[in-house]
């Protein structure tokens, strides 16, 4: 077993979830273009208003007033259809966009105002930056860690890996402390912030998911146990793309927001995704 595998956090939870949706989609490579769920098509909205917004600030010395964040919210949503980061029909789109943009704002109102009030209101010094960092697993084959951070704000001695989540499900401190995804952008941070990129402290202070609808920052550290647990895991999934192993794990939980319980593709599944048409 040799060779180089490209693994994110999505697909990291994947292979935990289903190996059987896993090689379908990784392996086989089965593309099904299935509807969007509508919070979380204005999720990518929500993320690329900001991101866009930042850059304006960057690069124009757009100010950092609320106005400007939202005078982005159409060019955003422009931005993500033309580049499909969802799919949703033309008629629900037809009736339902304006109030969808409306949602966004919203979001990116609550987003100033928190960012105002815990002093953080300066440019980042990471938006959406993609990674892709290898690993050599000693098991035969390089994992290849690869995604986006939504954000690292540094502040003095201080970094603040920041993670947005637009859903309506506030997770627990518990499940903040170990989700795998911040355990990945934290490697990544440190694996770059040795490689002595220029303004990132030796390892971040705080890894956090926020919240927009709950106006809240659930913060998180990363320590030795949180990283030796990531390559375990990583070299399982691995084995399991390289293995071709593909033992379906149907559920409820599962099967929700799978694209092949909808598709046909998959046979072994009683459940059906709703469609947003």
């Amino acid at each position: 077993m040799s060779g180089q595998v490209k693994i994110s956090a999505s697909k990291m939870t994947v292979a935990e979830q289903c190996q059987y949706h896993f090689w379908l989609k990784y392996v086989k490579r089965i593309r099904v273009d299935v509807f969007t769920h509508p919070a979380a098509a204005s999720g990518s909205v929500f993320h690329k208003a900001i991101e866009l917004w930042y850059q304006a600030a960057k690069m124009n010395g757009t100010p950092l007033t609320l106005e400007s964040l939202k005078s982005f919210v159409r060019m955003a949503w422009d931005s993500c259809v033309s580049t499909r980061k969802f799919l949703l029909s033309a008629e629900y789109i037809r009736q339902n966009k304006d109030k969808m943009l409306v949602e966004v704002a919203n979001l990116l109102e609550a987003f100033y105002q928190d960012e105002v009030g815990r002093g953080t209101m300066v440019l980042p010094t990471w938006m959406e930056k993609d990674f892709l960092v290898p690993w050599d697993t000693g098991k035969g084959f390089v994992v290849m860690l690869n995604g986006f951070i939504d954000r690292v704000t540094v502040m003095g001695n201080d970094a603040f890996i920041t993670d947005y989540k637009t859903s309506s499900i506030l997770k627990t401190q518990t499940e903040v402390d170990e989700d795998p995804q911040l355990t990945i952008y934290s490697a990544v941070y440190r694996w770059l912030a040795k490689k002595s990129v220029t303004g990132l402290p030796e390892a971040e202070s705080f890894v956090e998911l926020y919240f927009p609808k709950f106006r809240k920052h659930v913060m998180s550290v990363r320590t030795k146990d949180h990283f030796d647990d990531l390559k375990s895991r990583l070299v399982k999934v691995g084995e399991i793309e390289l293995k071709e192993l593909k033992n379906a794990t149907p559920s409820e939980d599962n099967c929700r927001f799978c694209e092949y319980a909808t598709s046909g593709d998959c046979k072994l599944t009683p459940f059906t995704k709703k469609k947003f048409a």
